[in-house]
Order: C-alpha cells, then structure tokens, then sequence
C-alpha cells in the first residue's frame, strides 16, 4: 500500500477525530449553557414568587393599616379633615400605596409565566426584571413610610398637630404676616409660592388643626385653651382681612370653631368653655361688623345659644348672655346692614331669655351696655362738617342742616329724607359756597374730599343712634314682661347702672332708664309704643307703661325715701322737665297719665317688687303720695309744654305748601265746573277777599293729625261763584225780575236767584238737575241758582263774558294770591281773588 494513502487515511480518521471531539465539546458546551440558564431562570423565579409573597404580605397589612388610619381619625380624633392631610403629611397616598402594591403583584405574576414557558429569553427579559426588583423597592420603601407615619399617627398626635402647623404658619408668613408689603404684592408673592408648592389645601389643614385642638382640649386635662401660635396667627389675620389670604384664613378658622365650642361644652369645665367661646365671638364681631359675607355666623351663633348652652350655668352662656356685643366698641364697621343683623340677634336673645331663662338677662344687658354706653359719642351735627372744612362755619344753610342732622338722630326723620335733601339741597349749596370761597382747584378737591369724609362720619353716628335706640326698645319691652312674672329680676336689670344708694355715678348710658329724666324720656318716645306684634301681645303698651311706671317708682324711693332717711325736712318735689320731642309724642304721653298713675300704683302692689327694694309699710304710704304727686305734676308740665310747643315751634313750611297746592288744585279742578268763569276780560281789578282760620298746630310737624285741606278749594270755588253771580243779578242792568218776564231761549244759559226759579216752577217750567225745559217741553237751558233776595234773573247769551281779570303778577295760572298770618294759636289764610263782574 502507497505511504501516501496510508498517510491520507489517517489524516482522514484524525479529521473525524477531531470533529467527533469538537461536537462533543459543543455538547457539553451546550448542556453547561443549558444548565445554567436553568440555574438563572429558577433564581428569578425565586426572586419573582418572593416579591409575589412579600407584595401579597405587605397588601394584607397596608389595607388594614388604612382602614385603621380611618377609623381612628373618624372615632378618635373626630376629625374628618385629617383624613385628607394623611397624604401630604406622610408623604404617601395610602390609595394609591394600595394599588402600586397591586400593580407589583401584577406584574411579578406575568413575569414568572414569563419566565417558566420561556417566552422570551432570559436575557430580553433580565431589564424589565430589574425594573421590577427596582420598582418593588420603592413600593417597600413607601410601605416603610405609612408604617412609620401609621405609628405616630397612633401613638404621638402632637408630632402632626404640629406638623399641620407648620404648613399654615409657612402659608401666614407667605402672605398675611408680610407686614413689610403692600396687601397686593403679598396677596400676588403667596400666589406665586403656592403654584410651586404641592401641600394641602389651607382650608383642610386650618379645619384638621382646629379639630386636632378640640380632640387636646377634651383629652389633656391641663390645656385649657387654644395654641398660643394659633391665636396669634388669628388676630394678624383679622386685622388685615381685606387681604384674600387672610380673609381665606378667617373664613375657614371660623367655621371650624362652633365643632370645638360643641367637644368642649361636653367633655370639659366651663372655664374652658368659656375661653373657646370668647375666643370665637371675639373674632365673629370683628368679621361681621367688616364684611357681609359673615353674616352667616349670627345664625350659627343663635343656634349655639338657644340648642347648647341652655344647661350650662349662667355665667358660661357666652352665646346666650350677648357676649358678642362685648366686641362691639372700636370696631371697623362696613355697613347699615351690619346693624339690622346684630339688632335682630339681640332681639331674638332678649325673647328666648324672657321665655325661657329670665336670670340671662342682667348678663345680656351688662354686654349690650358696650354698644349703649356710648351712644353720646355718636351724635355727629352739621357743625362737625364745619370743624373739618373751616369755610363751613359761614355756610348759611348750617343751621338748618344741623337741624335736619339732630332730627335724624333722634329718629324724627327717616335717613332717606334726609339722604333726599342732602344730594338735592345742602350737598349743592355747601359746594357752590365752598367754590366762592376757595379758588385754588387743588384746595377745592382737598375740602370735597374733607367733606365727603366728614358725612361719612355723621351717617355712620345717625345709623349708630337707631340701632342705640332700637336696643333700648327692645330691652323696655322685655322688662315689660318680666315686671309681672320675675320683679326680682326687674330690679337686678335696672340696677346695673347706678343703683339705688350708690355714692359713685356712672355717667354711660344704660338700655334702661336709670333716671327720673330718662324714664320720662322712655314714657314720653313713640318708638316705645309702636310696630307690637298686635296678635301674639294686645296688652303691650299697657304693660310697657307698667314697666316705665316701676321704674319711676324706683326712682321716687331713691330720692325721696332712701335718701331721705334721717332727715328733718323732706324734700320738696319740683315740676319734672320736659325733653323736646314732638308735639304727637306729648299729646299721646298726656293721654297716658292716668296709665301711669295706675301703673304706680300697681307697682306699690306689687308684694315681690316692694320687697326686693326693702320699702316699709309706712314707706309705701309715703311713696304713694309722691307717686300721686308725680302723676299731677308731670301731667301739667306736658299740658304746658304742649301749649308752649303749639305756640312757639316753628311752622312746617312743608305743610304750608302742601295746603296751596292742595287749595290751587282743588280750585283749580272746581272752576271748571261753573259756566261763568269759562268767558272773562282781562284788566285790572280790586280782588276779592276770603279769610279761612285753621289752629297753628295743623302746621306744625311731628303733629298727630292729618289736616286735608283740598276741601277748602271746591268751598272758595263755589262761595266765589255765588257772590259774583249775586253781583250780576244786583247791578247788572241786563238783569230782568221773574215778576215781570219769563226766560226766551235766545239764551245760552241763565243765572237767576232761587225766588226766581220758584216763579219759574209755578209758571209751568220744569227742572231737572242743572237744566229748566219751557212749559210746551220744546228746549232747555242751563241754569244756576243762587240763594239770594229778590227775583232776578240774567240770560247769558252765547260767548257773552260778564267778568273781568287781573293776571298781573299771579304765579299760579289762576287770579289769586296766598298769605296767611299767625296770631300763635291760628293761621289765617288771606285769599285773594283777583276778579270782579263786568258792569
């Protein structure tokens, strides 16, 4: 055999050799490769069914953690706002905390099937595997944080309380507590902070803090108020509430306090009662009396008093006993709308007492003496315009202003009256004298602006004066009702102004009468005895003359009795003076006397009452004699001042201009109706005279009576007629007798005397209201009679005029001229009539 071929031969087995090595190698290559990717794949495996474990482990205790956070918050806590903050205060939203924990369970089951049926190699899905572990971890770590924050929550509420703090003092520094800055760039720097800030709304972190301060207040026996940081914060934001953030702020703290007020009136003393109350009407006050939007928390504080705090001991029924009005004085008061609310708030407290609890009602008027005490202080007058604006003082149309001012302080005229003669008469005057006075423009604006702010001034007093007085009413009428059913407590109201014996004088005013001037005063008001609730209290008047005739009583024990005790010469009683009022309230207040004089009387019988004041028997005897002596003088004073009123008060020009208008009109309307003044020449005549005599107080203001007076025309219309009719049938020389002829119808129509027309009658004419037909019935005329002598008459032929007037100088459309006179006890009018018949 060739070398050749055997060398061949054996390459060729070596060639095989080689590759049967090499594939066994590949072999083993590829069962190692396999084996591992099997080791790999059963290690994600693992680690995917682990996360499946733990994420299903830690879903089972992240629901119930949650619920348990819920369930503390609504049980424990109370506070239903805290729930919306356990968020931003844990840093993780337990719902979606839930749903990530889902998610991962997810996803970790679609990779292991992933991984078991070898979808996808190892090595494609080893990223997403890493994703997921890393995803996971953050899913742990955020289970980590809601545990944590799950403990504090549970064991150490301080730790949020004062987390929640944190975020609304930032949001107070941010914006109201920026007292470096205009309102405006606060209001737009806070806007700007807060559109990069993602915390929670303020309103949910103020109500949640709120709530969190009622759960302290009611666990921790040594806090008796609310955080000191917190009612700093308050009071900043209440002085600047025209700032949005602050007003935001206030809104919210103070529809949070009323829960807290409701916690505490439960489960703590009344001092701390009592603290959360003040706290809140202080605020409450501050934020009615500036803007409207808060009226709103008169009702929730109405509803406090007459639902929660009825068994509360008397002296902690803030809401109750008027403690808002405590707030009342210094104030920054927006509007008359204000006043309307808080008058009707204290009515609807001074009802409920009356009715329900009596002893409220010293405390109630101890606080509404914040907003009486003062009232002096509101008395602004037109002078007051003149110590602003110096040019003022020459002004001359001062002195009625003022008047009008002092009217409307006194209620004698409505503001909008006044309003109306302002804008039309004083506002135009005053700047048109100002003008005159001052030439530079500059100046001119500057006193405008002066005045202006001086008016503002004097509205806001006259408003202050008729919610002052609307208070005192309203305390009359309660003290009305409490005269008969609690004399006891009658007595405690009136003396907590100057009481009966007190060495010291208190010289504020006081919603009851604490004087014998102001109980005449209070006798003498009509605001006191008008607009009752005429269905639920017919007797209201009489009881309110009771209420006032105790209190007179009260005041004749202490001067003539308790303070004349151990003297040798009794005091001697002098005539009572007279306030000026108007002259309807003294006429109506002299009906009364003999009221008041029962009244008293009824008072001396009032076994409780005498008793409360400690009278004697022999006392009693005595007082009744001043009483009686009282009644006699006070009714002659009020008939002498209603004389003296009648005659010396000024007239109502008013009045005196309504009866010419009401006389010209009427007149007017009335001549239309006689044939006789339709046809007339104009020239000069000597007028007529008519005198017509009314008593002065027809003319006065303030008068109980209405006068009409339109009446007076048709009469003056008709008595004109008759005479220049009567003075046509006399000298007229066309003038024929009914004795000798009878009336053609050449005639338009026929004046004739009531002789002529019963000579007409019994000649066969007839007569049918105004018009007389010929016997044969063919034709009729009109006619007018007129009661006079003899039996003329006078046939008025068409478009004929039988009389003559003079327009000169008339400037009412008609021939007449108006003067009257005053003799201090009638007016006389002087009519004039300025024509006369033709000859």
């Amino acid at each position: 055999m060739d070398f050749s071929v055997v060398l061949a031969s054996v390459f060729q087995i070596g060639i095989r050799a080689g590759q049967s090595i090499d594939k066994f190698k590949d072999s083993i290559k590829l069962a190692a490769s396999a084996a591992i990717e099997d080791e790999k794949s059963a290690i994600w495996a693992t680690l995917v069914t682990d996360i499946i474990t733990i994420a299903a482990a830690l879903g089972a205790l992240a629901l119930p953690i949650s619920l348990n956070v819920i369930e503390t918050t609504r049980t424990r806590y109370k506070s239903p706002s805290l729930l919306k903050l356990t968020s931003s205060i844990s840093g993780v939203d337990a719902k979606r905390l839930n749903l990530q924990l889902f998610v991962i369970l997810g996803l970790s089951l679609v990779a292991k099937l992933f991984i078991s049926v070898r979808l996808f190699d190892l090595i494609t899905l080893s990223p997403y595997l890493c994703a997921l572990m890393v995803y996971f971890g953050f899913v742990v770590r955020q289970v980590y944080k809601h545990l944590k924050f799950t403990y504090t929550f549970m064991s150490n509420i301080e730790i949020i309380h004062e987390r929640i703090y944190l975020d609304i003092n930032n949001f107070a520094q941010s914006s109201f507590f920026r007292g470096d800055e205009r309102p405006l760039v606060k209001s737009k720097l806070s806007r700007i902070k807060r559109l990069f800030s993602s915390g929670a709304r303020i309103q949910d972190s103020i109500t949640a803090l709120i709530e969190l301060e009622s759960y302290l207040l009611c666990t921790e026996p040594t806090k008796t108020n609310l955080d000191s940081r917190i009612r700093d914060i308050s009071y900043k934001a209440f002085d600047d509430l025209e700032i949005p953030e602050a007003n935001e702020f206030a809104r919210h703290l103070l529809a949070s306090l009323p829960s807290v007020l409701a916690a505490v009136e439960i489960s703590r003393e009344v001092d701390v009662y009592q603290s959360i109350a003040g706290f809140y009407l202080h605020f409450a006050m501050v934020a009615i009396l500036s803007k409207e939007e808060y009226r709103s928390q008169i009702g929730v504080i109405e509803r406090i008093a007459r639902f929660r705090e009825e068994k509360l001991p008397s002296y902690g029924r803030f809401c109750r006993n008027g403690r808002l009005f405590l707030n009342f004085v210094n104030k920054a008061k927006s509007g008359n709308e204000a006043y309307t609310y808080l008058q009707a708030h204290f009515r609807l407290l001074i009802e409920t007492s009356v009715r329900e609890q009596p002893a409220n009602i010293p405390e109630l008027l101890r606080n509404i003496r914040s907003v009486i005490q003062f009232k002096g202080n509101y008395n602004k007058g037109a002078w007051d315009l003149a110590e602003k604006v110096p040019e003022l003082w020459g002004c001359p149309c001062m002195p009625e202003l003022d008047k009008d001012v002092s009217d409307a302080n006194v209620e004698r005229i409505t503001t909008e009256e006044l309003n109306k003669k302002m804008e039309s008469k004083y506002k135009p005057e005053i700047q048109k004298y100002i003008e005159g006075k001052v030439s530079d423009p500059d100046e001119i604006k500057n006193k405008f602006n002066a005045l202006n702010t001086a008016l503002d001034e004097c509205w806001e007093g006259i408003t202050l004066n008729a919610f002052s007085s609307q208070i005192e009413t309203e305390t009359l009428r309660a003290l009305a009702d409490l005269l008969s059913t609690h004399p006891e407590v009658f007595v405690e109201c009136r003396e907590l102004r100057n009481p009966a014996g007190a060495r010291a004088f208190n010289i504020g005013h006081s919603p009851v009468p604490t004087s014998l001037g102001e109980c005449i005063n209070a006798f003498l008001s009509a605001k006191n005895f008008c607009d009752f609730y005429t269905v639920r209290e017919d007797l209201q008047e009489y009881k309110i003359v009771d209420a006032v005739g105790a209190l007179i009583l009260y005041e004749l024990w202490n001067i003539y009795v308790l303070r004349a005790t151990g003297t040798t010469i009794k005091p001697e009683m002098s005539s009572p003076m007279i306030p000026d009022c108007q002259l309807s309230e003294l006429k109506a207040a002299t009906q009364r006397i003999p009221l008041l004089k029962i009244s008293l009387l009824k008072a001396l019988a009032n076994t409780r009452f005498v008793d409360r004041l400690g009278i004697l028997p022999e006392q009693a005897l005595s007082l009744r004699g001043y009483a009686c002596k009282f009644c006699e003088l006070l009714g002659e004073a009020l008939k002498e001042k209603t004389k003296s009123q009648i005659t010396n008060q000024k007239l109502d020009n008013t009045a005196l201009e309504r009866f010419r208008r009401d006389f010209i009109e009427r007149l007017s309307s009335s001549i239309k109706n006689y044939d006789l003044f339709k046809r007339f020449t104009i020239g000069i005549v000597q007028p007529i005279t008519s005198n017509i005599g009314l008593p002065r107080q027809a003319f006065l203001s303030g008068n109980d009576t209405h006068y009409v007076f339109d009446a007076f025309g048709s009469n003056s219309a008709q008595e004109v007629h008759n005479w220049l009719s009567a003075q046509i049938l006399f000298h007229n020389p066309k003038t024929q007798s009914s004795e000798i002829t009878l009336p053609t119808r050449k005639a338009d129509w026929m004046i004739c005397s009531f002789r002529a027309l019963e000579r007409f009658r019994a000649a066969g004419f007839t007569t049918s209201g105004r018009y007389i037909t010929w016997p044969d019935g063919k034709g009729k005329m009109k006619f007018f009679d007129i009661n006079c002598d003899g039996y003329g008459y006078y046939l008025v032929l068409p478009n004929e005029s039988l009389l003559t007037v003079s327009y000169t100088q008339q400037p009412h459309q008609l021939p007449i001229n108006i003067s009257f006179t005053d003799d201090s006890e009638h007016i006389t009018f002087k009519i004039e009539f300025y024509i006369r018949p033709r000859n």
